[in-house]
């Protein structure tokens, strides 16, 4: 039979029900010869009672509770189901809790790393904690995320983040007036939320002008995005064309004049001639996007675990989640593990596993 180099391959992949690995300290006691007192072994920091979880363990927990957004109660029947393993649901909010304490550090650099970028996107949703309304805040970059949850929407719930009282960057927002309050940074109207209103007015109420403005604004949109495309040295839109698209802007607005303009329409065309600037900024400063679409997505998931696990029932675990889910986030735009990310908190590593230190390169 003649032997030939020509064969099919097929691969399977599987998985192994996963080990549960139980370590087993033992702290001897001895009696000193000299001094005749006894002396015994100390057991290691975080091995604290007769069983304990480890860090690997308490990451998983976290990770499946706050990243996946698994009610606690499903939690435990994985952990159950998958590694035989009976943890409480109080075993989940301890993890938490200990999560949330070595996450301050790290939270506080990630703060500064917003502060001072040059875009940042800002946003806010209602959020059940207690059984009643707080507000869910954010703060974005292309490498960052922090969350905080306040009883309060508004500039007291801004200031207690600590973010926008320093921030001197361009900041992207929906037409939420407490942003406007912060006079140290740019600002720049989420062109987004523009789109949706002038949808409603001119499908609803009939309002020309709102189509037509609308059609301007995704025209200029098309006319960046091609800029940025074939023209990667330019910063923003030329003077020629910065002019006709303004012109075009301004006669969209005089010419929708009248006593019948319903309250809606007036009241937009009103915002779009105030802020004029901040909805154009974006053909200005090639920098800027045209829409706060980077903070929405970063407060959609947030916003579905309390479709999926109902409100936070403490103050406390909701703060927990929202320090560990900006970590997470974080960790995630920056190209590594969550899961990674976790164990290092767990270790006490959380700051060196975000903000890992160079050693400088040797002569």
């Amino acid at each position: 039979m003649l032997k030939t180099d020509n064969f099919s391959v097929r691969q399977q992949k599987d998985i192994e029900r996963p080990k549960v690995l139980t370590i087993e300290y033992r702290a001897h006691e001895g009696v000193c010869q000299e001094c005749g007192k006894i002396h015994k072994a100390s057991f290691p920091d975080k091995v604290n009672g007769t069983a304990s979880y480890g860090d690997s363990l308490q990451a998983i927990l976290t990770y499946l509770n706050s990243y996946q957004l698994l009610p606690q109660k499903r939690t435990t029947e994985l952990m159950r189901d998958l590694f035989g393993l009976k943890v409480s649901q109080g075993t989940i909010i301890n993890s938490a809790n200990e999560a949330y304490d070595a996450l301050e550090e790290p939270e506080e650099l990630t703060k500064e790393d917003i502060i001072e970028s040059e875009i940042a996107g800002f946003d806010e949703t209602g959020i059940r904690v207690c059984g009643t309304n707080h507000w869910l805040h954010v703060a974005s970059t292309e490498s960052s995320t922090v969350y905080s949850i306040h009883k309060k929407r508004g500039k007291e719930a801004m200031d207690d983040m600590g973010i926008l009282p320093n921030f001197r960057g361009t900041a992207i927002h929906d037409h939420w007036k407490s942003y406007l309050h912060y006079a140290l940074c740019a600002h720049a109207e989420c062109n987004q939320h523009i789109l949706r209103s002038l949808l409603y007015l001119y499908e609803d109420l009939n309002q020309d002008f709102a189509g037509e403005m609308a059609a301007l604004l995704l025209r200029i949109k098309r006319h960046v995005d091609l800029s940025k495309l074939f023209n990667s040295d330019e910063t923003s839109l030329g003077q020629e064309d910065t002019d006709i698209y303004l012109g075009m802007y301004h006669k969209i607005l005089t010419d929708t004049s009248g006593d019948g303009i319903p309250v809606d329409a007036r009241r937009m065309l009103n915002r779009l001639a105030k802020y004029e600037h901040e909805t154009l900024l974006f053909m200005y400063d090639f920098a800027v996007p045209f829409t706060n679409n980077l903070a929405e997505r970063d407060i959609r998931m947030p916003k579905a675990k309390q479709k999926i696990s109902g409100g936070f029932r403490s103050e406390e675990g909701a703060k927990a989640f929202a320090r560990i889910r900006g970590f997470i986030s974080t960790t995630r735009k920056r190209g590594k593990s969550a899961y990674d990310g976790l164990v290092a908190v767990f270790k006490g590593e959380a700051t060196e596993f975000l903000y890992p230190i160079h050693e400088p390169n040797s002569t």
